[in-house]
């Protein structure tokens, strides 16, 4: 059986504590599950999760704010299981419009 995961970042299993901010502006702080370049997953109950295809900011808190960055800001939910969500980053890359 192949492998469904199609990943251009590997994933690394990490818990970090991160703010995420929901489309309506308001903001709960979870726990990541893992973390690549491209995206992380949050540990999130059910009833306090954004749907697939949403626009999400995350942004890291506490102590390790200061050692981790995030390839950026906002990010969009693209995958849902039982224990929380997925989430790939949005990078916008301007340099070659200059």
């Amino acid at each position: 059986m192949k492998s469904m995961e199609h990943r251009k970042s590997p994933r690394r299993q990490v818990i970090l504590n991160v703010e995420l901010t929901y489309p309506d502006g308001a903001t709960q702080v979870v726990s990541t599950r893992d973390l690549s370049d491209g995206g992380m997953f949050l540990i999130l109950d059910k009833l306090h999760r954004p749907i697939l295809g949403e626009l999400v900011g995350v942004q890291l808190v506490g102590e390790s704010a200061e050692k981790e960055t995030l390839p950026g800001s906002e990010a969009v939910v693209v995958h849902q299981e039982s224990e929380g969500i997925g989430l790939a980053f949005i990078q916008m890359d301007f340099e070659d419009d200059f």
